[in-house]
């Protein structure tokens, strides 16, 4: 409730909680650090080639939406489990998109309120 409330407080419009994970649990291959353990972080997040793929095929959707006599302007695209800096979003902007959920990791508040803080000066 805090989150959600430091959130809102800053100018976030949303909230989003994952409620599951695209990286197997099981541990018969090493984690994608090297480290012997998964940071708990892999568990919350969606699989970073999908989401890159999705940002690299835009100009395509858009193309085929306006062959199928649609509107680009009517799909909205938006970007999930962000770490945002000033470059990586002035290239979503760039490709049309206007949101990004941005991630969050899951530790205490005193972790991720000034993470929060951080993250409201990309508004």
């Amino acid at each position: 409730i805090e989150l959600a409330r430091e959130a809102e407080s800053s100018g976030f419009h949303s909230l989003y909680l994952p409620e599951h994970t695209h990286i197997p649990t099981s541990r018969r291959t090493p984690a994608p650090t090297g480290d012997p353990e998964r940071p708990e972080q892999y568990g919350r997040t969606v699989d970073p080639i999908v989401a890159r793929a999705a940002a690299a095929a835009l100009p395509a959707l858009r193309e085929a939406l306006e062959d199928a006599g649609r509107d680009p302007a009517e799909v909205k695209v938006v970007p999930f489990g962000t770490l945002p800096d000033a470059g990586k979003l002035a290239y979503y902007e760039q490709l049309g998109i206007e949101e990004v959920v941005l991630n969050v990791p899951s530790a205490p508040a005193d972790t991720v309120l000034p993470l929060l803080d951080r993250y409201a000066a990309f508004l």
